[in-house]
């Protein structure tokens, strides 16, 4: 009895190891299609939302944006408004417990559908109280600004 106890015990430990793998890349595709329906509307508000309280942007050319207000204003300066369209195309997420590791590239147009520029970022999500959160963003432009 002990021993099929155990055995259940373990299958649901993996079962639920396995479950958490996914939840991460679903999640974190779910957020990212939020994401570009923000950025399209010039939401900074709602961009912000998805970092933790202490998160960090680390863009180039720029000192590290800390915290969560502070990412929003960022946001609102970088997006100029309503109307340019961002689309992320996910290459890879990993995860470990209550981290995972986002690989993406980016492409922002204008609402004539004129590049604007591009590029490619490593997110750092953080699981906090069960959501999954954006705890350090570092990207930078392939191409500069048009």
């Amino acid at each position: 009895m002990q021993l099929r106890s155990l055995l259940i015990l373990v299958l649901l430990t993996f079962a639920s190891y396995a479950q958490d793998k996914t939840s991460a890349a679903k999640a974190i595709a779910a957020a990212n299609t939020e994401f570009e329906k923000a950025h399209l509307r010039g939401d900074a508000k709602a961009i912000a939302a998805q970092y933790t309280e202490d998160a960090q942007l680390l863009w180039e050319g720029r000192d590290i944006i800390k915290g969560r207000n502070a990412i929003e204003a960022e946001w609102r300066k970088d997006m100029g408004g309503p109307g340019r369209k961002a689309t992320i195309t996910l290459l890879e997420v990993e995860e470990h417990g209550e981290w995972a590791f986002e690989t993406s590239k980016f492409l922002v147009t204008a609402p004539d559908g004129k590049v604007i520029y591009d590029g490619k970022y490593i997110c750092i999500w953080k699981r906090v109280d069960g959501q999954w959160k954006i705890h350090r963003d570092i990207g930078n432009k392939s191409t500069p600004a048009q």
